[in-house]
């Protein structure tokens, strides 16, 4: 621990209440309110407990031993009754039913005479007369089927008539549809009529055309002439050529090297253009090596960073989950503590009341091994946690970092999108550095040959005076034909300009205009025959909807006269049917119930077969009775009642003894039940007890203010031990709170602040000494380290300071260690390190 040297004195000149301040501090003594806040959770939770199970047993107060011994008894009463009545209900029941047999005699008896009353007085006579009253109008049937036939086909004829009216009225809405079409195609046809003229327009055009070609081909064939006079004057310059021979050879030969410098595609320029995008192709592929090596790094990174996280989280959950055990053994392990050396009759240390039911409230021993090993467990976990956030923090930033490279590179990738591939570009530079080397080559030749030329010019002059009249004469001929051809010209970019059409390079410009006045005139003569085919079209339309509605009116003509036809026919059968005995029935029914006629005969042959056998069973029945009482029958009754009557009273019986039994087995459950939650609510409300006493000794400063007691009794304790250790005079001692210095040699008590600068210096090292070895827990101080506060002593006491350090360092076994910039203090130390300021920057020396 550390604190400033000014505050070991005020620990022991301060007032009681600002050094407890500094004791719970020190001692971190808030734990106790954390505790006390713990303990009272705890017994919240036990009290609802104890309520909760008071409750329970409250309601299982009504299973005793007593009750269940009571419902034992019943039971056994009840299965003896069960048997008595279970023997009573055989014999009556044996009785009854031999009594009832000779009743289902009778009452068969009876049924069957009921039975063949209803025979021959119910359906019987009824169905009979029908038979007999069918049975003459046998000969209606043929008439009624075909009187059946004949109605059903003119009900067939006059939906066909219906159908036949409603299509008539369709064909006659669409016939008017098409006239209306045909008549605005009649009106179409007068417009193109009318377009007639323009045609001929354009046929008179051709006709232009057509004249103009013969002589555009005339002229060429003058221009070719004038080419033929020209290769004449070239033969009349034979002589001048052979003269000239070198010369011609010369310009020949310079042509042709002239020709070859142009036709080569080399340029400086596109060398160093070619040059720039091989640098720039280079560096794209660059790029994309390192985009790729840059999203492979990325995917791995991201990879790590998912598992890791789930480490993270893992490692978390873990922490808090030991966290949350190591709070509960140190909660056990401060009731541990407060307990450990008291005894039962002990006051208590907060409240001061003697202790009881001690062993109840320690609960057992303390595994400090275990606490010290969870506790050294979260510490790793802990390291371990942190270590892992700070991997995941640098691979996150790792991360960031090639996300940012990526993006740059991928920008600058984009910016190279559209330079070609190096190959392609190192082809380039080839085919220009050998285009290179022929240029200079044919510039060279080109220069030698020039030099020749300008050699032979002056030959050459005196040749060409002689033929520049015929020359003249020539370039007359030339340009009269190039007036003529003028003309053509002009003409044909006037007809070019009525049709807003410009002349086309690839193609004869009278094909041109010709194949366009040809398109206008086709597609005039095209839009005219579809036209004639449309109205020849919808004339046929019309001429066959015509047609279809003249045979659609005829079909319903002859439809109509069908059905007055039949109905004249169904009359006829009318009369025939009521000469052989019809009456003006529905013919429908009659037709039905005439067809219906054999399986009412069939009915009746069986009614009669059953009435025939019913009356053989009621004679068989009676020779079976003849001789028996019936009498006995009235006992019936008599015996259902009793056997009622012991039916119920054994259901009665039954269902109690399963109450009975169903009650036994709920009391064996509630009994153990009931014995389990007595035993457990003992255990809680002891449980209780212990932390109701713990919750009210936590529940002010009580505690707190007697461990600050206790600390500060054993501090001034040790510190008196201290100081006289190194004064061989002076004792502390504790009265009431106050502190004081016992001054041996005297033998009296002062006030610390009656010490003078030395003696204070020597108190603090002692408080100092004695606080280090409380909150150690016994380990002690093993070093100390004193920075200045010598400023304090007098000269005799820094003379004898040398042998007080040297005393501490004997008598009390510890390391000391002194920063002064006192050198008369530093050379009572044989072992040191000098610090030595310089321009150059402070040095130290180490002497041992």
């Amino acid at each position: 621990f550390f604190l400033p040297q000014g505050r070991y004195a005020e620990f022991f000149q301060s007032e009681p209440a600002q050094r407890r301040e500094l004791i719970v501090s020190l001692l971190d003594l808030d734990i106790y309110k954390r505790l006390g806040e713990g303990i009272k959770e705890e017994w919240e939770e036990v009290s609802k407990e104890i309520a909760k199970i008071e409750g329970e047993l409250k309601a299982l107060e009504e299973y005793t031993p007593d009750q269940r011994r009571r419902f034992e008894e019943e039971k056994q009463t009840l299965q003896e009754k069960k048997q008595n009545l279970e023997k009573l209900l055989e014999e009556t029941r044996k009785k009854l039913n031999e009594f009832k047999e000779l009743e289902k005699l009778y009452r068969q008896k009876e049924e069957l005479e009921k039975r063949c009353k209803i025979l021959e007085g119910g359906e019987y006579p009824t169905l009979k007369g029908k038979v007999e009253s069918l049975r003459p109008l046998r000969e209606l049937l043929p008439l009624l089927e075909r009187y059946r036939d004949r109605s059903e086909e003119v009900e067939k004829l006059h939906r066909e008539k219906e159908n036949l009216i409603e299509t008539i009225k369709r064909l006659k809405e669409k016939l008017k549809t098409v006239q209306g079409e045909l008549e605005k195609l009649n009106q179409s046809w007068e417009g193109l009529k009318n377009r007639q003229r323009e045609v001929e327009n354009l046929k008179k055009l051709l006709g232009v055309l057509d004249s103009l070609e013969p002589q555009f081909r005339e002229l060429k064939k003058l221009k070719g002439e004038l080419q033929t006079r020209k290769e004449r004057l070239k033969d009349k310059e034979e002589e001048l050529r052979k003269v000239a021979k070198g010369l011609k050879r010369l310009e020949e030969e310079l042509l042709k090297t002239s020709q070859s410098l142009e036709q080569l595609k080399y340029s400086p320029e596109r060398e160093a253009q070619v040059r720039i995008l091989l640098e720039r192709a280079k560096e794209k592929g660059e790029l994309r090596a390192k985009f790729q090596r840059l999203k492979d790094t990325l995917r791995r990174l991201e990879g790590e960073i998912i598992s890791l996280r789930g480490e993270v989280k893992k490692g978390e959950e873990e922490i808090k989950e030991l966290e949350n055990l190591l709070k509960g053994k140190e909660r056990e392990y401060s009731i541990y503590l407060l307990t450990k050396d008291l005894k039962e009759g002990d006051p208590c240390p907060i409240c001061g009341k003697p202790l009881t039911d001690l062993k109840i409230r320690v609960g057992g021993e303390i595994n400090f091994d275990e606490i010290k090993k969870l506790q050294e467990k979260g510490e790793v976990l802990r390291k371990t946690l942190e270590e892992e956030k700070r991997k995941l923090q640098a691979l996150e930033v790792k991360r960031e970092e090639v996300l940012g490279l990526l993006k740059e590179t991928e920008q600058k990738l984009s910016q190279l999108e559209e330079v070609p591939s190096e190959s392609e570009l190192e082809e380039k530079l080839s085919n220009l550095l050998t285009q290179k080397g022929k240029r200079e080559e044919l510039e060279k030749l080109l220069k030698e040959l020039e030099e020749k030329k300008t050699a032979l010019a002056s030959r050459k002059a005196s040749l060409e005076g002689e033929i520049n009249s015929e020359r003249q004469a020539l370039e007359r001929d030339k340009k009269d034909l190039t007036n003529r051809l003028k003309e053509v010209k002009q003409t044909l970019r006037g007809i070019y300009q009525s049709f807003n059409l410009k002349p086309r390079k690839d193609k004869n410009p009278f094909l041109h205009l010709k194949e366009v006045l040809n398109e206008k005139i086709s597609s005039f003569e095209r839009k005219k025959e579809e036209l004639l085919n449309l109205l020849t079209q919808k004339e046929k339309e019309v001429s066959r909807l015509s047609t279809a509605l003249e045979d659609k009116e005829k079909l319903l003509h002859e439809t109509e006269e069908k059905i007055a036809s039949l109905l004249k026919e169904l009359d006829i059968l009318k009369e025939e049917m009521t000469q052989k005995g019809w009456k003006g029935e529905e013919p429908y029914l009659l037709l039905e119930r005439l067809k219906n006629l054999p399986k009412l005969e069939e009915k009746l042959k069986k009614l009669e077969e059953q009435i025939s056998v019913v009356k053989a069973q009621l004679k068989e029945l009676k020779e079976k009775l003849r001789g028996i009482d019936p009498e006995k029958l009235k006992e019936i009754p008599a015996l259902e009642q009793e056997l009622t009557s012991f039916e119920g009273e054994l259901s009665q019986t039954l269902t109690r003894l399963g109450f009975v039994k169903e009650k036994l087995k709920e009391f064996d459950q509630k009994l153990k039940l009931k014995a389990r939650l007595e035993e457990k609510l003992n255990q809680l409300r002891q449980r209780e007890a212990l932390l109701k006493t713990l919750k009210e000794d936590f529940r002010s400063d009580r505690l707190i203010d007697f461990v600050v007691n206790r600390a500060v009794e054993e501090i001034v304790t040790l510190a008196g031990e201290y100081l006289f250790n190194l004064s061989q005079r002076y004792r502390f001692v504790n009265r009431g709170g106050e502190i004081l210095v016992l001054d041996l040699f005297e033998e009296v008590q002062r006030s610390v602040k009656t010490l003078s600068g030395g003696e204070t210096f020597l108190a603090s090292l002692s408080f100092a000494l004695a606080l280090g070895d409380y909150v150690g827990s016994g380990g002690g101080v093993e070093s100390l380290f004193i920075d200045e506060g010598f400023g304090t002593l007098d000269k005799e006491k820094l003379e004898k300071i040398g042998e007080l350090f040297e005393k501490l360092k004997l008598s009390l076994n510890k390391v000391v260690g002194v920063v002064t910039h006192l050198e008369e203090l530093a050379e009572y130390f044989d072992q040191r390190i000098e610090v030595i300021p310089s321009a150059e920057g402070s040095k130290i020396r180490i002497i041992l």
